[in-house]
């Protein structure tokens, strides 16, 4: 099975926004990710192998190289192609890489799960709206099971590279360099197939926040002034004109979940990087010990500390209603706080995501209604009554009813419950009542 990321730059209203594709075998990922890492050459008096012919590669392609090698402290142990094309034949190739990897199952889930969470709208497509995000979007990938890297043309004129394309570049030798040393291809493959979604996440986001952290360090060290300050104000191009219209009609939620992986990971990796006299030494560290959570991503301290967690045990509730399986998997702390934010402030929602030891979810379908029951155990009694009293805060707004009163809730946009039990949270949602007593009564 192999593993397959895209990575996108979108570079509009002075946000920069990188997103990844993972491929599995025969079917695709279920979301959009981060982007892999970009490759670094190795330092100017180091030799970098070649292929036949590469020797006529750009000037530009060859000085990236050097460069990355050098401020990554890594050097090329294989020889790379890098493809240069049009945006038209950039986006041919990413959707054929797509169709290639996609999961349809597992995608379809996913919509399912986030629609029944209220975090895009019920008649969304979701997997037609992943694909028209992407389309515009994706300004280069590296593939590591073939070591295919592509960059789109964004303004190379000759020998002269525009800026938005030389970090799109130096985004992907990163992932290529960082591939060649710790073959995270294999590792995030078998994460894929096994459908280990949280530490598939946290994984991505070590890959993007290192990646970002050289995209970073490179503008600091090679940009002038002046092309540092067009970069943070978004003005050096890169991205299609309807980038505006794309992102304002994407759900919150998904752009979020697609920043995350360089958002978060940035920060992560950022506080690796600090961890000793060498800014590499810490982000190799977690290459080779990648986190497993996206709260140990969130959290640092707790990665360093080597806090790790287990999913409590939660009935097949297919088998236990009749209902048909949707998606089971993990929300975890991000995703968690993402759900609770939509109601509460961000403080709110963080406070009772915090503290995650673990979760296990099962969306399913009973006849026309969706269903969702996540069990959640919290590292302390207090936290999980953190959570209980954050989800009851958050449920009128997602029912449009009232308060809870003894954990119950309803209203014209659905049903559910909120049990505590020591260390232990439930939350039962549906489409109506009766499902939401049915799963209830299952998992309990």
């Amino acid at each position: 099975m192999l593993v397959g990321v895209v990575a996108m730059i979108v570079l509009a209203a002075g946000l920069v926004a990188l997103a990844v594709r993972r491929s599995g075998s025969d079917t695709t990922s279920s979301r959009p990710t981060a982007a892999l890492p970009t490759t670094v050459v190795a330092p100017e008096s180091s030799t970098i192998p070649t292929t036949e012919g590469a020797l006529s590669e750009p000037a530009y392609v060859t000085e990236a190289k050097r460069r990355v090698s050098e401020l990554r402290g890594l050097a090329w142990k294989a020889p790379l192609e890098v493809d240069v094309v049009s945006r038209d034949e950039l986006g041919r190739r990413y959707r054929a890489g797509t169709e290639r990897d996609r999961r349809p199952e597992r995608e379809a889930g996913d919509g399912d799960t986030f629609k029944v969470l209220h975090l895009i709208p019920e008649d969304l497509d979701y997997s037609q709206t992943i694909d028209d995000l992407f389309s515009g979007l994706v300004l280069g990938f590296y593939d590591p099971e073939t070591k295919e890297l592509v960059v789109g043309n964004s303004g190379i004129e000759g020998d002269k590279i525009d800026i938005a394309t030389l970090l799109t570049l130096v985004h992907e030798l990163d992932h290529a360099l960082t591939d060649q040393w710790f073959e995270f291809g294999p590792a995030t493959d078998a994460l894929e197939e096994a459908d280990r979604e949280e530490e598939l996440d946290a994984y991505i986001a070590v890959l993007e926040g290192d990646a970002k952290l050289l995209e970073s360090r490179y503008a600091e060290r090679y940009l002038s002034e002046e092309e540092q300050v067009l970069l943070a104000l978004g003005g050096l191009g890169g991205a299609d004109e309807d980038v505006a219209e794309k992102l304002a009609d994407t759900p919150p939620f998904l752009l979020e979940y697609l920043y995350f992986p360089y958002d978060a990971g940035l920060a992560f990796a950022e506080a690796q990087a600090t961890r000793g006299p060498d800014p590499n030494a810490g982000v190799d560290a977690a290459l080779r010990n990648p986190p497993t959570s996206s709260e140990q991503i969130l959290h640092p301290e707790l990665y360093a500390a080597g806090q790790g967690w287990s999913p409590p045990a939660l009935v097949d509730l297919a088998s236990a209603t009749g209902c048909e399986s949707r998606r089971r998997s993990s929300l975890g702390e991000f995703k968690m706080g993402k759900l609770l934010g939509t109601e509460l402030s961000r403080d709110e929602a963080a406070a009772g995501a915090d503290g995650w030891n673990g979760d296990v979810f099962e969306t399913v379908r009973c006849g026309s209604s969706l269903g969702l029951v996540d069990r959640w155990q919290a590292d302390t009694e207090a936290e999980a009554t953190e959570l209980s009293r954050a989800l009851s805060e958050w449920a009128p707004g997602w029912s449009g009813g009232r308060a809870p009163v003894d954990g119950r809730f309803s209203g014209p946009d659905g049903a559910g419950r909120i049990i505590q039990d020591g260390t232990r949270v439930d939350l039962f949602l549906a489409d109506d009542r009766a499902t939401a007593d049915r799963l209830e009564a299952a998992a309990s």
